[in-house]
């Protein structure tokens, strides 16, 4: 417990977002694979189809990658838990980080008053270390989402996370739905999350 007690007192330095320990200095994650194919040799490519070419490429999905793992509670968890909503939304976090802490209840109280197409899951980086901690963190302030623990499937997209909090959205087929998010709201955590679900679902 004595992490998260310091992890809030450091929250109120103003900080937005705290650097990851498994941060990469590979900076190739940003452009979401878009390196360009090709176009069809042929002359008689008409301006509409190279139109929808451009179109596909801009739709291109980017999927999150597929786990199977272990809440802090020890409840089992997969990449299917996407399958029952039109998007969820992946925070990652860990103990001791301010912010991540900070904020957490409004996390929660976002958490109970999503509609039921929608979703909240966490990530915490350091939960197999402090599982204890986390479940009476969580308890106390009456955040019920489930705090999964990093499993070796994850490495990889954990790898590429340059801070925390970091909050990625995520559709029923598994794909990342607009920009991932560093950092955590400066006021109204619940509102300005709440907007982020809606520009995503108005796409």
């Amino acid at each position: 417990m004595k992490k998260i007690i310091t992890a809030l007192v450091l929250s109120a330095l103003m900080l937005t977002a705290c650097s990851s320990d498994k941060a990469n200095t590979n900076s190739s994650s940003s452009s979401s694979s878009s390196s360009s194919s090709s176009a069809p040799s042929s002359s008689s490519t008409t301006s509409s189809e190279k139109a929808d070419n451009s179109s596909s490429k801009e739709k291109e999905k980017i999927p999150f990658p597929s786990f199977t793992s272990k809440t802090v509670k020890d409840e089992d968890i997969s990449s299917d838990v996407f399958k029952d909503y039109d998007l969820t939304m992946v925070n990652i976090w860990a103990t001791w980080c301010g912010p991540c802490v900070n904020e957490m209840p409004e996390l929660g109280e976002m958490y109970k008053n999503l509609p039921e197409n929608l979703n909240l899951i966490t990530i915490c980086i350091d939960g197999n270390e402090a599982k204890e901690d986390i479940i009476k963190f969580m308890e106390e302030n009456k955040a019920e989402m489930p705090v999964i623990i990093p499993s070796e499937d994850m490495n990889d997209f954990l790898n590429s996370v340059r801070g925390v909090p970091t909050s990625v959205f995520v559709d029923k087929d598994g794909n990342i739905v607009g920009d991932i998010i560093t950092g955590a709201p400066r006021s109204d955590v619940e509102k300005a999350y709440r907007a982020e679900f809606d520009k995503r679902l108005n796409k």
